[in-house]
């Protein structure tokens, strides 16, 4: 291949792990390993490295031999699809096998290796993604991947319902690097193939559905993507509830000022309230906070709001706690800004803020206290408790301890 375009060498092009890596795989006669994928793409966008993969001439089992000539550390758990994992400078390296497909059933694919990098990248997904570079910046683009990125064009390799076939997880990386590159016009001829194949889906792993999902929502403008993808029936039947479309733009715009983009938040301002949240985080195989915080958001109080007393803002941020607190205002504030009564964003700012200007007071009382007491024993310690705190806070927080104590004693008729 000759190369379309040189960049200015990037540093992890430089790092000393990726140079040792390289000269590892390093061959005088041919090209025998290049940088691919996302770095290459990336460092074109000038966005931020991850992950680095790398691309080679050499079956895995040469890729081991000649790490441990070198005494390059290496993992060998994708090794069965042609991938070892090095370790070297404190960055672990993804070392594939240039390969065709033989044959896929949508999820897995079985391979052979080649040594031809056209072959190579015309089994990729996205022109994008078949970019290759070397360690001196030299970038090598056998399908057209340059050009589709300039325009910002999520553009299938060959024909989309052939790489649809080879993994249904395309059709959502699809519409990701679409929001991702915040693309106006969708390629028109990857998005009926994504339409005609959705059923697919269906198919796929709450966890691959999920890291997709991330990603998209996490983008800086994901509403107008997601927007298509709830025209055109794309999500899962299980994931038809996340439809809000306006909530998420207007979430996405809030947390550009206030916030950072979280996704738990973004994928609840999805939720239309129409099917069962706890069906949605199963499906998606949420982490047990995660699903906490989106059962938590499902059932939130919509009337949160500027317009409540300062006394009432004060009791509702106490029960809550600050995290929570800031989830549900930011929410409910996405949520009603298509109301014609709307507060003003500054009363949405001041309330967002509040646990920055009012201290969260500690109740002065404690279950040894009411042990001290001895006025009450098992479960009506908790509930006695639970009565003193609760006319504490509908007091404004303002009884001392000594009052606490006294009121304690009138309950329990001492």
């Amino acid at each position: 291949m000759t190369p379309a375009k040189t960049i200015s060498v990037q540093p992890w092009m430089s790092e000393p792990g990726a140079c040792a890596v390289l000269a590892a795989l390093a061959l005088e006669s041919q090209r025998a390993a290049l940088f691919v994928g996302g770095c290459v793409r990336d460092a074109l966008l000038d966005r931020d490295v991850v992950d680095l993969d790398i691309a080679t001439i050499h079956p895995p089992e040469e890729v081991i031999q000649r790490l441990n000539a070198v005494g390059i550390g290496y993992h060998t758990i994708g090794v069965d699809h042609g991938t070892v994992g090095a370790h070297a400078g404190g960055r672990t390296y993804e070392i594939t096998t240039l390969r065709v497909d033989v044959e896929t059933d949508g999820r897995h694919a079985t391979v052979a290796y080649t040594d031809d990098w056209v072959l190579d990248a015309s089994r990729r997904d996205f022109t994008l993604n078949a970019l290759y570079a070397d360690g001196e910046g030299n970038v090598f683009d056998p399908l057209g991947g340059m050009d589709d990125l300039k325009a910002c064009r999520v553009r299938f390799i060959g024909d989309p319902h052939e790489r649809i076939q080879e993994d249904t997880l395309r059709i959502l990386r699809f519409f990701r690097f679409n929001a991702q590159l915040g693309n106006v016009e969708m390629d028109v001829d990857g998005l009926l193939a994504c339409r005609s194949q959705a059923k697919m889906l269906q198919g796929l792993s709450g966890e691959r559905v999920r890291d997709e999902l991330r990603k998209l929502l996490l983008s800086a403008r994901p509403a107008r993507t997601f927007a298509v993808m709830v025209e055109n029936k794309i999500l899962p039947d299980a994931l038809s509830g996340l439809n809000d479309v306006e909530a998420l733009a207007a979430l996405a715009q809030i947390e550009d000022r206030q916030a950072t983009p979280d996704f738990v938040r973004r994928l609840s301002a999805l939720f239309d309230g129409t099917s069962d949240m706890s069906l949605i985080t199963t499906q998606l195989r949420v982490s047990k906070v995660e699903e906490r915080r989106l059962l938590s958001l499902g059932k939130r109080s919509h009337d949160l709001c500027p317009d409540m007393s300062p006394n009432l803002q004060r009791q509702r941020l106490y029960r809550l706690g600050s995290e929570a607190w800031r989830d549900q205002v930011v929410l409910n504030w996405a949520k009603n800004t298509r109301d014609e009564n709307e507060n003003g964003a500054e009363t949405w700012c001041a309330l967002l803020g509040l646990p920055d200007v009012w201290p969260m007071p500690v109740f002065p009382v404690r279950g040894t206290d009411v042990m001290a007491a001895e006025v009450a024993q098992g479960s009506e310690i908790g509930r006695l408790l639970d009565a003193i705190e609760a006319w504490w806070i509908e007091g404004g927080f303002v009884a001392n301890r000594e009052a606490c104590l006294v009121e304690l004693a009138r309950r329990a008729g001492c």
